[in-house]
């Protein structure tokens, strides 16, 4: 509601500019030392006051408008001058007599009174709530205030000498009103959801400054938009909040706090004016889904191997779930180093493989931090611990292997030439020609010859393969045996060719 605005004190002969198109001017006893019981206004005319109380408000006539020179003042030199709002005319409820109660809402009116005749001086009047109020007799045109304690039920008490007063009141501000178009009611809010409060709001009170406001399960309340009222056109008003990690944002600003799933959460949204006005406000309930990181399960793998060469690999596989069945991403850093993409965008559940050689392993604490993060950005860490210890030891046969891209695509032959120091060292060869896919199987191939190149020092082995049905992954293993550990002959060149 509007509140009576002080305007200080008018002394007399001297003017003042007064709007009375959109004010309602009031006046006090500046002092209860005499009694005033007329005062004066050009333009305006007279107004009859009663004396020896500062606190009844005495209408200044609607006549007093522009620059108005206050008169002289029988023996005081000054009022107290107040104003209020005015927001519509002056609306009569008719007579009130005395022992009987009316109803008053003096949060969006003001009220005020007059004599019903002039038949006799009415010094006071008592209102239940309210007090007592000091008037003037004698004058059916001057309207006194009735105090805004005098609120609800009111009883108007006896009346000295007279039996009824004329009651006006004065509308001081139509509270503004919401038409609310989002959010539906019972949304369900996911990770990276948008949770829209749009509508519009109207206030019938040209000049008046209207705010929108929400507030989320009873907390704080926030402003989405403000406008001046021109009485007639709605305002419009919206406010995107985002879900994420459990809270609701405007933009960087958490404005929900944590939310939890399976609650009922409700937004609040209104509007209120600069008079003090309020709208009705308008609830909306909303639940929230949060979003789970995905889940690294490791199958189970021997920890305890003993005898690895360090051409053997260390293979560890497992699968990644997402709850929400989101697809997801997932790496792998080893020891520390850069993270590399193991799997990237594949569907909850795949299962992975990851395969790290012997040799890669520093002696002592290894680890594998596996990372898996869905498409909503919620991510999870696994880490892998493993020790690698003990010494090398010289062994009497080696393998090693090697892949053969066919340049034709398939094959079904081998031949490899395999040169060799003289000594203590044999080469024993062997093929696997499969599909793309299959598991390596293999078979020896014959050694057709061996013969010294040069000197003698060397001997190429010559080893021939082939398969009974072409294929395009070709393998070729090479078992080297010696029988003195010591012994330090070796491979020097291997050469081959394919059918």
């Amino acid at each position: 509601m509007a509140i009576l605005e002080s305007l200080g004190t008018w002394s007399q002969n001297t003017s003042k500019v007064l709007d009375q198109n959109n004010y309602i001017y009031l006046l006090s006893h500046a002092s209860t030392s005499e009694l005033a019981s007329s005062i004066s206004f050009s333009p305006g005319g007279s107004v009859a006051v009663a004396g020896y109380d500062t606190t009844t408000y005495t209408m200044i006539p609607t006549s007093a408008n522009g620059t108005v020179t206050l008169g002289s003042l029988p023996n005081i030199t000054s009022i107290n001058l107040f104003r209020v709002r005015k927001r519509s005319a002056l609306e009569s409820l008719g007579t009130w007599t005395k022992s009987t109660s009316k109803v008053m809402d003096q949060a969006n009116y003001l009220y005020l009174f007059t004599h019903l005749s002039t038949g006799e001086l009415v010094s006071g009047i008592t209102l239940t709530p309210g007090g007592s109020v000091a008037v003037a007799g004698y004058d059916t045109t001057t309207y006194t205030m009735i105090p805004t304690s005098a609120n609800g039920t009111v009883t108007l008490g006896s009346l000295p000498n007279i039996t009824s007063i004329n009651l006006f009141r004065l509308s001081l501000n139509a509270p503004p009103t919401v038409s609310l178009s989002s959010p539906s009611n019972d949304q369900v809010l996911t990770e990276g959801a948008t949770y829209t409060i749009a509508g519009t709001a109207s206030d019938p009170d040209s000049g008046n400054a209207v705010t929108i406001r929400y507030a989320i399960n009873g907390g704080t309340a926030r402003n989405i938009t403000s406008a001046i009222s021109d009485g007639v056109s709605p305002i419009p008003f919206s406010k995107v909040l985002t879900f994420q990690n459990g809270r609701l944002y405007d933009g960087a600003t958490d404005v929900s706090g944590p939310l939890a799933e399976n609650t009922t959460y409700t937004v609040n949204v209104y509007a209120v004016d600069d008079q003090g006005g309020t709208s009705t406000s308008y609830t909306r309930s909303f639940k929230v889904i949060l979003n789970r990181p995905p889940v690294i399960t490791l199958n189970a793998y021997n920890a305890n191997r003993t005898g690895l060469s360090e051409l053997e690999t260390l293979v560890f596989t497992g699968t990644v779930t997402d709850p929400e069945n989101d697809n997801v991403n997932l790496t792998v850093a080893f020891n520390g180093g850069e993270s590399i993409p193991l799997k990237a965008g594949v569907p909850s559940g795949t299962t992975f493989e990851y395969v790290i050689p012997v040799s890669a392993l520093a002696n002592g604490t290894n680890t594998a931090v596996f990372t898996a993060t869905d498409t909503k950005g919620a991510a999870k860490t696994k880490t892998l611990t493993f020790a690698k210890s003990g010494t090398q030891t010289p062994v009497k046969t080696a393998v090693v292997r090697y892949a053969i891209t066919p340049p034709l695509g398939t094959t079904a032959e081998i031949v490899a030439w395999i040169n060799r120091e003289a000594g203590d060292l044999t080469v024993v060869a062997a093929h696997s020609i499969v599909a793309s896919g299959v598991n390596e199987s293999y078979t020896n191939m014959t050694k057709n010859a061996s013969v010294p190149i040069g000197d003698g020092t060397v001997y190429e082995d010559e080893f021939v393969g082939t398969a009974a049905q072409a294929g395009a992954r070709v393998t070729l293993r090479l078992t080297l045996n010696r029988t003195d550990v010591n012994a330090t002959k070796a491979v020097k060149k291997i050469m081959g060719g394919i059918g």
